[in-house]
């Protein structure tokens, strides 16, 4: 799925102490995978599929697709609406491609706080903040970023997940237009993407491969990109970043960025889009 892009394998650690992780990793912007920290929750060995089948039951969640024809190109909004019973009945029959994408799942059933705990790694966790993220078998997170820059840790409980992660100086590379904070659909990063996207070809790029109680650290302002090779789900845990700059380039997102590109698209409709799909284009080549 990412064969085109050069990359290096993410550092896998156990029993990281708050020193190396500060000053190795979260320090310097570098991804790095736990393979320990989830094995004494009690999510390590109660969740899975059937599990929040039952516990998420009726409530009505949104699913979004990576799929160009859907929305316009459009990922960050959904393409349909079901209960999450529906939800996960058909990923327990490998029926469906569609994801959901930070759930509040704690909103739901608060009581699956009680079974994890928050990393203490000097950073401001909050439980409620937690979200649930799932995808069928073949299904793909568009390459992207948060807007409000968090430092992010991924969660995986189920299946596997590829995640390709990009340094934020390298954004361009990734067609990512301006006034947005994913890349353009159309972009393919596996060798047959090349003809069509050749910018692709100047990623340096961090490969991470995670499998049941694994936890990947992404870095405030890292892109990426989660492919699900099987059917899989996992929890993001944020925390807010702790540089003054990036705290105030959050808010500027939030307040400034996102409203003013959806003013944008409700005014003037596809040619916004379509401005915006040129310059992504334009500034790769420079």
């Amino acid at each position: 799925m990412f064969d085109a892009i050069q990359h290096i394998d993410v550092d896998r650690k156990n029993s990281l102490p708050l020193a190396d992780f500060t000053s190795r990793y979260e320090g310097t912007g570098t991804p790095v995978i736990f393979g320990d920290m989830t094995r004494r929750w009690p999510a390590y060995r109660k969740w899975n599929l059937e599990f929040f089948r039952k516990q998420l039951g009726d409530y009505e969640i949104d699913a979004y697709s990576h799929k160009v024809v859907t929305n316009g190109g459009n990922s960050r909004l959904p393409v349909t609406k079901l209960s999450a019973d529906e939800y996960f009945e058909l990923l327990l029959h490998d029926e469906d491609e569609l994801q959901i994408r930070c759930l509040d799942f704690l909103k739901i059933n608060r009581y699956l706080g009680e079974d994890f705990t928050l990393p203490r790694f000097g950073l401001k966790f909050k439980k409620r903040k937690s979200r649930l993220h799932a995808g069928g078998s073949g299904s793909m997170e568009r390459m992207h970023y948060r807007p409000d820059l968090a430092e992010s840790f991924l969660c995986n409980f189920g299946g596997r997940q590829e995640v390709l992660l990009v340094r934020p100086e390298q954004a361009k590379f990734t067609y990512e237009p301006p006034y947005s904070f994913e890349s353009l659909p159309t972009v393919d990063y596996s060798k047959s993407g090349l003809n069509n996207n050749p910018a692709i070809s100047n990623i340096n790029a961090y490969y991470a491969q995670l499998d049941h109680g694994d936890v990947l650290y992404i870095p405030s302002g890292y892109r990426y990109s989660i492919h699900y090779p099987t059917i899989s789900f996992g929890m993001l845990l944020t925390a807010p970043p702790k540089s003054f700059k990036k705290k105030i380039r959050a808010k500027y997102n939030q307040f400034l960025v996102l409203p003013f590109d959806s003013l944008g698209q409700k005014i003037f409709g596809k040619s916004w889009l379509k401005r915006k799909v040129r310059k992504a284009v334009r500034r790769s080549r420079t």
